[in-house]
């Protein structure tokens, strides 16, 4: 699976030092559909939480 468009939204929809941006755009340009299915939900589980690096 091809992640580029993935990682470019990360870069659009994020903010630079978010958690859930550095997360996307450390994954690998390429990963095979099963390695994503198991990362899927600690991704969405990261992406939904509130950014370490914001303020209250």
């Amino acid at each position: 699976m091809d992640l580029s468009g993935v990682k470019d939204e990360a870069r659009r929809s994020f903010a630079p030092g978010d958690v859930g941006r550095e997360l996307v755009l450390a994954l690998p340009g390429r990963m095979d559909d099963y390695e994503l299915d198991a990362l899927f939900p600690t991704l969405v589980r990261v992406l939904r939480e509130p950014s370490r690096e914001r303020g209250p």
